[in-house]
């Protein structure tokens, strides 16, 4: 006795629905990302920090790079460059207030935390 009938059209279903599912844990990440370094972008304009853009331009260029890597399928890769990047850039800022550098590192620590998960999800899905 079959389990399933031979014109049961449910199988054809589950690719599409993984596919849907993996793309909005993709776009969460996404919008995870973003809304970390428009905080931090808020948060040094908050703290007067604006004359000084050395602190934007690289709050924008991680965000940048970030954005590139960050759904790379081949993370792995780029674990070391992207790694290297950020504490380049987290030891390289100027200096803010002890507020300010915590945040950032809140950022940071999130964003490590997404692109790990990113890579974990990569390897078990597929």
């Amino acid at each position: 006795m079959r389990l399933c009938n031979k014109n049961d059209n449910r199988n054809k279903m589950v690719p599409y629905v993984f596919m849907q599912i993996k793309s909005s844990i993709y776009a969460f990440m996404q919008k995870m990302i973003i809304y970390a370094y428009v905080k931090t972008i808020s948060d040094v304009k908050n703290q007067d920090f604006i004359s000084d853009q050395k602190v934007i331009l690289k709050t924008l260029k991680i965000r940048n790079h970030f954005l590139d890597y960050a759904t790379v399928p081949h993370f792995l890769s780029n674990f070391v460059l992207t790694t290297s990047n950020i504490l380049f850039y987290i030891f390289n800022i100027p200096l803010l207030s002890l507020y300010s550098f915590h945040f950032y590192l809140t950022n940071y620590h999130l964003i490590f935390l997404i692109c790990i998960f990113n890579f974990y999800l990569y390897h078990l899905l597929f």
